[in-house]
């Protein structure tokens, strides 16, 4: 709450009071009535304004205590003036997210004004919506009565896409493959062995393969697990792709997150690249989903991808929104086995994907592409 007195004003009702003053005392007659007359507005000006801020009277309704991703929500603003006079000068400011302009309120004595409108939260993010501020303004212009209002805050977060191994390609083919079976092995990477009959193939060392040109089987010790690796490109988008890209890219980062620890497997992200994630951290890093940002160069998403060491790794889940081909090459996916990659486009292109599928067939059953239009 915060009084402002508008010194010019004052200043200008003094000088007139004065001079009105002054004259009624040595001339009379009109001037006297008219100083009389000043006084008197001056004193009703200002009990005027304290009855009315004593007798402003609010509520605000949200219909939608709990929203999730995609509800639009109904806000209704209901204003009361429970005095017999017309009150002062009041104004209302809304937060930003209500997309309303200022209003000023014509309120009659004893009478009620609603307001509603409604927003939608289509994306994941912190909504801050509901009156901002309210200014009571005196009919002379001499005093501004403000008050402040926290927002009302609500938390919306990514849908969890339980059917994410069945989601459609961008032209509408079904997907028929299952996210790539993981290893469960309780064992840490310590060294390769033989190849052998018995030997599982999606434990071939694909790095030792292409070196010696003979089959050599990851060896693992039983000192740590092996773990799903899902990385999330975050590349600045541009300004018209912002808001559905990079949504529906954290939606699938944490739905394969929780699909993955749901069959009690440990996952690694780039995201959080000290952190194990089982069941039990699931719940603290979704809060984080929020604030999760699209702030890097292409070039640095690049590197800190090719950085990483893979040893250990029994897939890997790439979650792109860019539309070049970098994680394509040759090199990259003679080394590595069960590679998933999510490209979301914003103006799908059948024969890049044509070309990218034919290509990705050369390696089997190594990798696939899912290509989502949004």
């Amino acid at each position: 709450m915060k009084l402002k007195i508008n010194i010019f004003n004052i200043m200008f009702y003094f000088i007139l009071w004065f001079i009105l003053f002054l004259l009624g005392n040595y001339i009379g007659g009109l001037y006297s009535f008219l100083y009389i007359f000043l006084t008197l507005s001056l004193i009703f000006n200002f009990l005027h304004f304290i009855i009315t801020i004593n007798n402003l009277y609010y509520y605000q309704q949200f219909s939608i205590e709990h929203p999730i991703k995609g509800q639009n929500i109904e806000y209704t603003l209901t204003v009361e003036n429970r005095f017999f006079l017309i009150p002062s000068i009041v104004q209302i400011k809304f937060n930003s997210a209500l997309n309303l302009d200022d209003v000023n309120l014509n309120l009659k004595a004893l009478s009620s004004l609603k307001i509603k409108n409604s927003f939608a939260l289509p994306y994941r993010g912190i909504y801050r919506v509901g009156i901002k501020k309210i200014l009571c303004t005196d009919l002379f212009n001499i005093f501004t009565y403000s008050i402040s209002f926290w927002p009302r805050t609500f938390y919306v977060y990514p849908k969890i896409n339980r059917d994410i191994k069945r989601i459609k390609r961008g032209f509408g083919e079904n997907i028929s493959q299952n996210l790539r079976s993981k290893n469960n092995s309780t064992e840490f990477l310590e060294t390769v062995e033989d190849y052998t009959i018995n030997s599982k193939v999606n434990l071939i060392s694909w790095k030792h393969f292409a070196t010696y040109n003979e089959p050599y089987v990851k060896k693992f010790s039983s000192e740590e697990s092996s773990y799903s690796y899902i990385f999330l490109d975050r590349t600045i988008l541009p300004e018209d792709r912002k808001g559905p890209a990079d949504d529906l890219s954290i939606e699938i980062f944490y739905s394969l997150i929780k699909l993955n620890i749901e069959n009690n497997e440990v996952v690694k992200t780039n995201y959080w690249p000290n952190l194990k994630i089982k069941k039990e951290s699931f719940k603290s890093i979704y809060k984080e989903s929020i604030y999760i940002s699209f702030d890097q160069q292409e070039n640095s998403t690049l590197v800190d991808f090719r950085k990483q060491n893979y040893d250990c790794i029994s897939n890997i889940t790439i979650i792109t929104t860019l539309e070049s081909t970098f994680f394509f090459d040759f090199e990259f996916l003679e080394k590595y086995i069960n590679i998933t990659i999510y490209i979301i486009t914003s103006k799908f292109n059948r024969k890049k994907y044509r070309l990218l599928s034919k290509y990705i067939n050369n390696f089997g059953d190594k990798a696939n592409i899912i290509c989502i239009e949004k």
